[in-house]
C-alpha cells in the first residue's frame, strides 16, 4: 500500500472508581453498601482511577508512535478528540457519530481487551458490519468477555500465512509492552500485505452517491411519510431511521454545530474516496424493511442499475400482463425511461403512458 493507512485504537478509559459500585437493583443489604462507599472514600479511588486512565492513554499513544508510525500507519486515538473528561461538553450523539465515522474510515482496528468497556464492544460490532478487520490483544491474566473473544472480525484467518513461532493466536496475549509491541508490529505488517490484495466493489450508482441521499429522495417522493412515520412502519425508533439520513453534508453541518475542529478531519476523510455508505451501513434486514415500507425494490433502494434488477422483473411482468403485444424495442425504450426510485404503485401508470407516447410517435 502506497498511500497513508488509517487505523483506529479501540480501548477503554473506564473510571474504575465508578465501576466499583453495587448495582442498585441487587439485593445487597444497606450495611454492605455503606461499607463499600466508606472504603472508596478512604482509599481515594478517584485519584487511583485518574492515574490508571492517564497510564492507559499513554499506553495507546506509545502503540501509535512505536508500533504504527514506523509502518506508515496513522492511528486515531479517540481520547485525543472526545475524551470523557476534557471534552465532557460534547453531546453523546456527536461522540457516537465521530467514532463511527473514524472506525468505518479505517483500514483496520486495534482493540485492547484489558478493561471491560461497552464502547469497545460497540466499535467491534461497527467494524464487523463494515467488514473492517480487528487486531485484538489482552494481558495474559485478564479475563475478557467471550463475546469479545468470539467476534468473527478478529484477524484469525488472515494469520494463516504466519508460522506458530511467528504469531498464530487469534487474540495476542502479552505480559509486558516489550512483549506486545513486536508482535503487534509483525501482525499489522502481515495484515497490510493481506489488505493490499483486496478488491473493492464498483461505486457506480444511479442518481445519488450515497445511501442517505437516495433514502432522502425516496422519502420526498412519499409526501405522506416522514421519518417518524417510516420508523413506525418498521417498528424502530425514529432516531434509528434518522441516522440513515446522515449524508456527508449533514455530517458536516452536525460537526460545525457541535465540534467544529472535526470538520477538517471530515474533509480529509472525503478526500480519500471514503464511501459514506460504510457510515450508514444498514443491515440487509433493515434494507428489506425500508424497501417494504417505501414500496420499493431492494435494488432501487441500494442503487443498483446494471444487469437485470428487481425493478426490471416488475416491468417485465406488467408488460406481459397489460401489454401483450409490446415489441422488444418498445420494452427496451420503456425500461430506459423508467425513473430510478419509482414506487410500484406508480409503475403501472408510467409504463402505460410511456408506451402510449412511443406508439403515438
Amino acid at each position: 500500500m502506497t498511500s497513508k493507512i488509517h487505523a483506529y485504537m479501540s480501548g477503554a478509559l473506564t473510571n474504575l472508581a465508578d465501576a466499583l459500585t453495587i448495582p442498585p437493583c441487587s439485593h445487597t443489604n444497606g450495611d454492605l453498601r455503606g461499607r463499600l462507599e466508606d472504603l472508596k472514600a478512604n482509599c481515594d479511588l478517584q485519584r487511583f482511577a485518574r492515574m490508571t486512565a492517564e497510564g492507559q492513554k499513554a499506553h495507546y499513544e506509545r502503540i501509535g508512535k512505536e508500533v504504527c508510525e514506523p509502518l506508515g500507519v496513522e492511528l486515531y486515538l479517540p481520547h485525543k478528540h472526545s475524551d470523557p473528561e476534557h471534552d465532557a461538553d460534547l453531546a453523546p450523539e456527536t461522540v457516537h457519530i465521530l467514532d463511527r465515522l473514524q472506525v468505518t474510515a479505517s483500514s483496520f482496528v486495534i482493540a485492547c481487551g484489558d478493561i471491560p468497556s461497552l464502547g469497545v464492544g460497540q466499535e467491534l460490532e461497527i467494524a464487523s458490519q463494515a467488514g473492517i478487520p480487528v487486531i485484538a490483544y489482552k494481558h495474559i491474566r485478564t479475563r475478557t468477555s467471550r463475546m469479545f473473544l468470539g467476534s468473527p472480525i478478529l484477524c484469525e484467518d488472515t494469520l494463516r500465512g504466519l508460522s506458530p513461532q511467528e504469531d498464530s493466536e487469534k487474540v495476542i496475549e502479552y505480559e509486558t509492552e516489550q512483549d506486545l509491541f513486536p508482535r503487534l508490529r509483525k501482525r499489522i505488517q502481515f495484515l497490510l500485505d493481506y489488505l493490499d490484495k483486496c478488491v473493492m466493489p464498483s461505486r457506480s450508482r444511479d442518481h445519488f452517491a450515497t445511501f442517505a441521499e437516495r433514502l432522502d429522495y425516496f422519502l420526498e417522493q412519499n409526501s405522506h411519510l416522514n421519518t417518524r412515520e417510516l420508523a413506525a412502519r418498521m417498528g424502530v425508533p425514529g432516531t434509528f431511521v434518522a441516522s440513515f439520513l446522515k449524508s456527508p453534508e449533514r455530517l458536516r453541518e452536525h460537526f460545525l454545530a457541535g465540534m467544529p475542529a472535526t470538520v477538517d478531519r471530515l474533509e480529509n476523510i472525503k478526500a480519500t474516496g471514503y464511501d459514506f455508505d460504510r457510515f450508514t451501513n444498514p443491515s440487509l434486514t433493515v434494507i428489506r424493511k425500508l424497501a417494504t415500507a417505501l414500496n420499493l425494490s431492494v435494488a432501487e433502494l441500494i442503487g443498483l442499475s446494471e444487469g437485470l434488477t428487481e425493478r426490471d422483473e416488475r416491468v417485465i411482468q406488467h408488460l406481459l400482463n397489460d401489454h401483450v403485444q409490446v415489441t422488444l424495442t418498445e420494452f427496451v425504450a420503456v425500461r430506459k425511461r423508467i425513473p430510478v426510485g419509482i414506487a410500484q404503485r406508480q409503475l403501472r401508470q408510467t409504463i402505460a403512458e410511456e408506451l402510449q407516447n412511443l406508439r403515438g410517435k
